[in-house]
C-alpha cells in the first residue's frame, strides 16, 4: 500500500519528497494525470494508511515498511512509499469485521446492473441482481453511491474496444475474476465521462512456450515471477534489444517496436545469487536485503524454485550446457545468440553497458552452465482508465458537470494513469484506492 507521511514512516525517519514523487507519476502518465487527484493521494494517504495500521494492530496483523530503494546506481528512481502486510486474508477479515461492526451489510454474489436517478438527475440508488438466489435487489441511498467494481480487465469486449493494442500485446491475464466493468458501464449509461485513452496495467511476467505465435492473452501463459528481474533479454532470434533494468512494461513497449510481443530472458545457474545482487524493489523483490525488519516477499523463493522446476519439466523453460544448444532449444540463430551473450559478458567484465546503459551493478555475466531461457510477454493485471472524477471523487458527465450522488474509487476512477503504470512507486494503486475511498467517506459524512 503506497502512502506518504504515515506514522510508520515517521517512526523510521523516512521522508518522501511529495513534489518529486508526484511529478514522477505525472511523467509516467505523459502529463495526462489529474494533478489535483495526485495531490489528494500525496496529502491524505498518510492519514488513510494510519487508519489501516491501527486496524492491523487491533487484529495483530504484522506489517512492514519498504525502506531499501535498491542499488545506489539506479537510473529509474524507486520511491520507498510501500507499506506491506504479511497476511492479506487476515487484513480483509479485519476490514470486513470493522464494516459490519459499524452497522453495514455486505451482500456477496450481487451484481450491479444499473444506477437509478431521481427527477433532477441525482443518483439515488442502484438495481442489482442476487446471483445466488436469481432475484433482483433495489438499493436506495440517502447520500450517494460509490462505484468500486474493479475496472474492466475481465471484460474482453471492453478491453479490445478501449485497450486494443495493449490487449493484443499481452500473452496472459492474471487478475481477480470480477472486473467486468459493471460500474463503469452503469455510469456511462447515465452520461458520465471517462479517461480518453485506454490503459491496462501490465507486468512482464507472462511465460509461454517457445514456438507458437501469440496475439492476445492465451491459455498457455503462466506467471514467471522472476520475469521482472533484469537478466539479459533478447529477441526470439537472439539479439539484445533494450536496457533490461526498466519499469515493468517497458520491455513490452521495446519489443513492440520490433513488431513482436514476446522476448527471451537468458540466465545461468547462478540466477538466484544474481537476483540477490539486482536488489529490485516492490513485488519483484524476492530475496531479503536484510535492511527491513518484518519484510516478506510477495512470492517466496521456495515457491519460485518449485515453479522453476515445474516449468523445466513442462518445457516452458529450456536449458542447455552451451549457448548454441540453448539457441536451438529456443528456435533462435545459434550464431546470433552466441555473439549477443559474448558481447553482454564483455560489457559485464568492463562494468559498463556501452550498448543500452543498464546500471553497472546489474551487469552480471552469463557464464556458468547450465544456461536457461524463458519466453516472456505481457501479463495483464488490471485496467486504470476510469471515470472522470473531481478532487472529491464525484463523477463528472460529458458536459463537465458533477453527477450528484455518484462517486468512483479504485479502478473505476480515472485521472491517475496513462500510457504506463509507474511501477517504481510500488503500491500506488492500493494506496490511491484506500486514500480516495477515505476521502469519499469524509465528503459523504459532511454532506
Amino acid at each position: 500500500i503506497g502512502a506518504i507521511d504515515s506514522r510508520l514512516q515517521r517512526s523510521q525517519n523516512v521522508s518522501i519528497d511529495k513534489a518529486g514523487v508526484v511529478n514522477d507519476i505525472q511523467r509516467y502518465a505523459t502529463g495526462q494525470a489529474d494533478g489535483r487527484l495526485l495531490k489528494v493521494w500525496a496529502d491524505e494517504s498518510g492519514e488513510a494508511m494510519d487508519w489501516m495500521l491501527d486496524m492491523f494492530d487491533e487484529a495483530n496483523i504484522t506489517y512492514y515498511l519498504e525502506t531499501d530503494p535498491g542499488a545506489e546506481d539506479m537510473i529509474y528512481k524507486e520511491w520507498p512509499v510501500t507499506h506491506g502486510i504479511n497476511d492479506a486474508a487476515a487484513a480483509m477479515e479485519a476490514l470486513v469485521g470493522k464494516v459490519e461492526d459499524a452497522g453495514a451489510e455486505i451482500r456477496y454474489d450481487c451484481q450491479m446492473l444499473r444506477l437509478e436517478q431521481d427527477e433532477s438527475g441525482r443518483v439515488v440508488g442502484a438495481l442489482c441482481k442476487d446471483l445466488k438466489n436469481d432475484s433482483y435487489l433495489r438499493v436506495s441511498t440517502a447520500k450517494g453511491v460509490v462505484l468500486a467494481t474493479g475496472g474492466y480487465a475481465t471484460n474482453d469486449d471492453m478491453l479490445k474496444a478501449l485497450c486494443g493494442d495493449q490487449y493484443e500485446s499481452c500473452v496472459m491475464k492474471e487478475m481477480t475474476p470480477s472486473q467486468d466493468g459493471d460500474g463503469i458501464k452503469a455510469a456511462l449509461w447515465i452520461g458520465a465521462d471517462m479517461d480518453p485513452d485506454g490503459f491496462a496495467q501490465i507486468f512482464e511476467r507472462g511465460c509461454v512456450p517457445f514456438g507458437p505465435e501469440y496475439h492476445g492473452p492465451s491459455e498457455d501463459g503462466q506467471i514467471w515471477w522472476p520475469g521482472s528481474q533484469p537478466f539479459l533479454r533478447t529477441t526470439l532470434t537472439g539479439e539484445r534489444f533494450s536496457n533490461e533494468s526498466t519499469p515493468y512494461d517497458f520491455a513490452l513497449r521495446a519489443i513492440h517496436q520490433r513488431h513482436d510481443n514476446t522476448w527471451a530472458e537468458i540466465f545461468d545457474s547462478t540466477w538466484v545469487d544474481q537476483i540477490a545482487q539486482f536488489k529490485t524493489v516492490g513485488c519483484s523483490r524476492i530475496i531479503d536485503p536484510g535492511t527491513m525488519p518484518g519484510w516478506e516477499p510477495t512470492m517466496p523463493l521456495e515457491a519460485i524454485m518449485g515453479m522453476f522446476q515445474g516449468y523445466q519439466d513442462g518445457g516452458l523453460i529450456v536449458s542447455s550446457d552451451t549457448i548454441e544448444g540453448l539457441a536451438e532449444q529456443m528456435g533462435a540463430d545459434p550464431a546470433v545468440l552466441t555473439a549477443t551473450v559474448d558481447r553482454y559478458n564483455e560489457l559485464c567484465e568492463k562494468g559498463a553497458d556501452e550498448d543500452f546503459y543498464k546500471e553497472s551493478s546489474r551487469m552480471l555475466p552469463i557464464s556458468q552452465p547450465p544456461f536457461y531461457a524463458a519466453r516472456l510477454g505481457g501479463m495483464l493485471l488490471s485496467t486504470g482508465n476510469g471515470l472522470t472524477i473531481d478532487p472529491d471523487m464525484r463523477v463528472i458527465n460529458k458536459e463537465g458537470a458533477v453527477i450528484e450522488g455518484l462517486f468512483a474509487t479504485g479502478n473505476d476512477a480515472g485521472g491517475t494513469y496513462a500510457r504506463t503504470y509507474p511501477s517504481r512507486v510500488a503500491g500506488l494503486t492500493m494506496g490511491r484506492n484506500i486514500t480516495f475511498s477515505s476521502h469519499i467517506a469524509k465528503v459523504i459524512m459532511e454532506a
